[in-house]
C-alpha cells in the first residue's frame, strides 16, 4: 500500500546505472580539466611550498568527492525513486570518478607535452625550491627530483594515474556509498 506522499519502490536491477555514471564522469572530467588548467596557469599546481601542495591536493580530492556525491544523488533521486543500495552507490561513484580521472590524465599529458612543454621543469624547479626551504640534503633532494622527473613520462602518468586514481576513487566511493545509501522501507 502506498500513500500519495511516498514514491514507488523501484528495483535497482531494472534501471541501468552506466549511462548516468558515464555522463557525470564526463562532466566531472571537464570540471577537472578546467581546474587543472586554472591551477597550471596560476601556479597553484607548482609545489613551491607545502601549503601550495596541500591546498592543490585538497581541492582535487574535494572535486572527486563532489563528483561521487553528485552522481549517487542524481541516480538515487532521479532514477531509483529515492533509494539506493551500498553496492550500487559504490559502483556508480567509482565509475564516474574513474571516467573523470581518465579525462584528467589525458588532459595533463596533452598539457605537458603540447600546450606547455616547460611545465614539468617548472614543477621540478618548484619542488627544488620547496626541498631547499625544508633543509633537505642536496643528494636526497636530487634523487627525489629525478624520481619525480621520471614520473612525468606519459606512460608513467597513465599507469600511476589509473592505478592510484582507481584506488583513491574506490576508497572515496566506499565512504560516499556508506553515507549516501538509502535502503527502501521494509514492508
Amino acid at each position: 500500500m502506498t500513500t500519495l506522499d511516498s514514491k514507488p519502490i523501484i528495483d535497482e536491477s531494472s534501471v541501468p546505472f552506466f549511462p548516468t555514471a558515464l555522463k557525470i564522469g564526463l562532466y566531472g572530467g571537464l570540471i577537472l580539466v578546467i581546474y587543472n588548467l586554472i591551477a597550471n596557469m596560476t601556479g597553484l599546481s607548482i609545489p613551491s611550498s607545502i601549503t601550495n601542495s596541500v591546498l592543490a591536493s585538497i581541492v582535487q580530492i574535494a572535486l572527486y568527492v563532489g563528483i561521487g556525491i553528485f552522481v549517487v544523488k542524481k541516480h538515487r533521486e532521479d532514477e531509483l525513486g529515492g533509494h539506493i543500495s551500498f553496492g550500487r552507490a559504490f559502483l556508480v561513484s567509482l565509475i564516474a570518478m574513474v571516467v573523470a580521472g581518465i579525462i584528467s590524465i589525458l588532459f595533463n599529458i596533452l598539457y605537458m607535452t603540447v600546450i606547455d612543454p616547460t611545465f614539468v621543469e617548472s614543477m621540478i624547479d618548484g619542488m627544488e625550491e620547496m626541498f631547499a626551504n625544508l633543509g633537505m640534503d642536496t643528494d636526497v633532494a636530487e634523487e627525489q627530483l629525478e624520481s619525480v622527473r621520471d614520473s612525468f613520462s606519459p606512460m608513467s602518468q597513465i599507469t600511476t594515474g589509473l592505478l592510484g586514481g582507481s584506488l583513491a576513487g574506490a576508497i572515496l566511493s566506499l565512504i560516499i556509498a556508506a553515507v549516501m545509501k538509502k535502503n527502501p522501507p521494509t514492508i
